[in-house]
């Protein structure tokens, strides 16, 4: 009730009366990503909001002189960039879609200044001919996160754009900003694995877990105040204050090392395997482009650690395993390697294992063998 459609305002038919917002109303109901099950809806307040914009234009960058490019959908991370980059009094640019040489040509004509990129885009760019060039000359800030990143191609980025990158790590739940690694810190070679240093509004702790990391838990003035209409989601993931992330991580001299979301570490044989290590790996492969491990049901092994990857032509599965047993303990060797065309991703660029493991298991029929 009292809803009015976005075209109606456009238009101008639509009436509007002024009302007075107050801290605790509702903002936004944003919807999570759903890499591992069903996106729910995440209610943030006015207050909280406040909050998490303040944090944004202190921590990523922005000037009142940016020149932002956004090219992922605005109710994912892109959204609370361009608040934020409003509130500067910065010039923002959308896009309805990311098309590398549209991409490049923007930054040359407009003099594009920042931009967020998900890893899946960085490495579209990466292979354009354009990399490296006077094309993005005018780029001081590439803002990166959402999913892992390739550190071979991180170190390619830092090579053809220079020290421009700067990367987030938040939840939908705490948005954009837990942790950010400087663009200083992405100097350090032993750094290019983190996802850097909590940030000023932020405190974190990790707890204790069986995997041998600990969850990641934050607490903060912009955390969520509840998942809509999922009153049972709610009390598990927020427990006296502080947000349960589902990250599983370590801390090594005040820097957050992800090894995994906690529904994605595969139990094989009892022991556990993170996947991203095995990621990792299979990536270092020169002929792995892209890479996604999954556990898979097993009647001897309880999971079995299974591999999708994306190569070159003329790639061997069995020769890409091969590769990861010389580099891996024998219980993270992946069971199969299977070579696909493409991964399935999410609208907002992450790669859907959730999809990833429906596909394989109607794929096979029945548990592995």
């Amino acid at each position: 009730a009292g809803q009015i459609h976005w075209s109606d305002a456009l238009a101008g038919t639509a009436e509007f009366e002024p009302i007075a917002a107050d801290p605790e109303d509702t903002a936004i109901i944003a919807y999570t990503g759903g890499t591992t099950g069903r996106p729910k809806g995440v209610r943030h307040t006015y207050g909280r909001m406040a909050w998490n914009l303040f944090s944004h234009i202190s921590c990523l960058d922005i000037r009142a002189e940016e020149v932002m490019l956004l090219t992922t959908p605005l109710p994912h991370s892109s959204g609370y960039h361009m608040v934020a980059a409003f509130l500067q009094g910065a010039h923002v640019v959308i896009e309805a879609r990311f098309d590398p040489s549209r991409f490049f040509a923007l930054c040359q004509q407009l003099k594009v200044t920042w931009t967020m990129l998900v890893p899946t885009m960085l490495y579209r760019l990466l292979d354009h001919p354009s990399a490296g060039t006077a094309a993005h000359q005018s780029l001081n800030t590439v803002v990166y996160g959402a999913a892992p990143i390739s550190r071979a191609r991180l170190a390619e980025g830092l090579s053809k754009f220079g020290s421009v990158f700067l990367q987030i790590y938040g939840q939908t739940e705490c948005p954009n900003l837990i942790t950010t690694l400087s663009k200083d810190d992405h100097r350090e070679p032993h750094l290019l694995s983190s996802c850097g240093r909590v940030v000023p509004l932020v405190e974190l702790r990790l707890r204790p877990d069986e995997s041998g990391a600990g969850e990641v838990e934050v607490n903060s003035p912009y955390l969520l105040t509840e998942y809509f209409r999922n009153t049972d989601a709610t009390n598990d993931a927020l427990q006296n204050g502080w947000l349960r992330t589902g990250d599983l991580g370590r801390l090594e001299d005040g820097y957050l090392f992800l090894v995994d979301r906690a529904k994605d570490m595969i139990i094989s044989g009892g022991m556990n395997v993170y996947s991203t290590e095995v990621e990792g790996v299979l990536r270092e492969h020169p002929d792995v482009k892209e890479a996604a491990v999954v556990g898979l049901p097993h009647p001897d092994w309880g999971e079995a650690v299974t591999a999708v990857v994306v190569t070159d032509h003329g790639a061997d599965a069995e020769q890409i395993r091969q590769f990861a047993k010389a580099r891996l303990s024998a219980y993270k060797v992946p069971k199969n390697v299977h070579i696909v065309d493409d991964l399935p991703l999410t609208q907002y660029g992450k790669i859907d294992k959730r999809l990833i493991r429906e596909r394989l298991t109607e794929a096979v029929g029945s548990p592995l063998a």
